[in-house]
């Protein structure tokens, strides 16, 4: 009670739903990549172009961790890195959040 948390739609038994996090341990899940295929689109620009294979791409993920330890996504989000630059900086602003471990 009275922390900062990140929250992000998910899924659960088929029902969207809230999950949440603290801002650090988020923080700490987000990763950028190159995209394996031409599939996603970015959250940001729904309508927009595709993300082409190749191409690099952020993922804002909540992760959990499975029954036999193995690490899952519970809920992730993927943005073009020019279209989650405002969103980073402004949540990178909160008290306590860094990218590093």
């Amino acid at each position: 009670k009275g922390e900062h948390r990140v929250g992000m739609v998910g899924r659960s038994s088929g029902v969207s739903c809230m999950k949440w996090m603290h801002p650090q341990c988020f923080a700490l899940n987000m990763r950028i990549e190159y995209a394996p295929t031409g599939r996603a689109r970015c959250n940001a620009d729904r309508d927009g172009a595709l993300i082409g294979k190749g191409e690099p791409r952020l993922l804002m993920r909540m992760m959990k961790t499975s029954c036999g330890g193995e690490v899952v996504a519970k809920a992730q989000q993927i943005y073009k890195p020019a279209n989650a630059a405002a969103l980073l900086t402004r949540y990178l602003s909160v008290e306590g959040v860094s990218v590093t471990a």
